[in-house]
């Protein structure tokens, strides 16, 4: 049986392990570098760097910085998932969609949310904010399942539009502590709400 043939109840071999190894370690530093700089201020080659590794290797793991960004941020979906289900199905529909967007006040992931949207902003492609599309598809799935499209469009521009202005180093919400920010974007989605009933 060749390498490539290897059995699915076989365990990975020494490569394999060191490979996801290195793709782990290369997506926590360049979080760490992301969260701190931003992602203008983190090179490739300032993350090879304080990986330990070359940029070659970076390149070879990850196809560009914009390709290493989405994967740090990937598994954001999930976090928007739980927090929106953390009251369980007899929650308020408000309460749940604050629980979803307050996850990104909190202090460790604020910074990394600011170089996501800082991304997103230099690219001119808003689609490209992977946060956004992740909260959009979970309230279009979750919430708003038979509601018009152009009701929910309404409804998201008017919540995302304030968040994205309590996470801005430079919007409104910059001197503004967690709880305040959860407050303040717990109107916004409140009377949100009741514009679109």
């Amino acid at each position: 049986m060749s390498v490539s043939q290897q059995r699915d109840d076989q365990p990975p071999g020494k490569r394999v392990l060191a490979k996801q190894a290195t793709k782990t370690r290369i997506r926590t530093v360049a979080r760490k570098l992301f969260t701190e700089r931003g992602y203008g201020g983190a090179a490739i080659s300032r993350i090879a760097g304080a990986a330990g590794i070359s940029t070659k290797t970076v390149s070879s793991n990850f196809f560009d910085k914009e390709d290493l960004l989405f994967a740090v941020i990937g598994k954001e979906h999930e976090a928007y998932h739980a927090a929106f289900r953390k009251g369980g199905r007899a929650a308020p529909l408000h309460e749940k969609i604050v629980n979803a967007l307050a996850i990104d006040y909190e202090p460790r992931r604020r910074s990394l949310v600011v170089a996501e949207m800082e991304h997103s902003w230099a690219s001119k492609e808003s689609g490209h904010c992977v946060r956004m599309n992740c909260l959009r598809d979970l309230l279009k799935t979750e919430a708003f399942r038979r509601s018009k499209p152009s009701v929910f469009d309404a409804f998201f521009l008017m919540v995302w539009g304030a968040h994205v202005e309590l996470c801005r180093p430079d919007g409104f919400g910059r001197k503004m502590s967690e709880a305040g920010r959860r407050a303040h974007v717990e109107r916004v989605v409140k009377i949100a709400l009741a514009a679109i009933e």
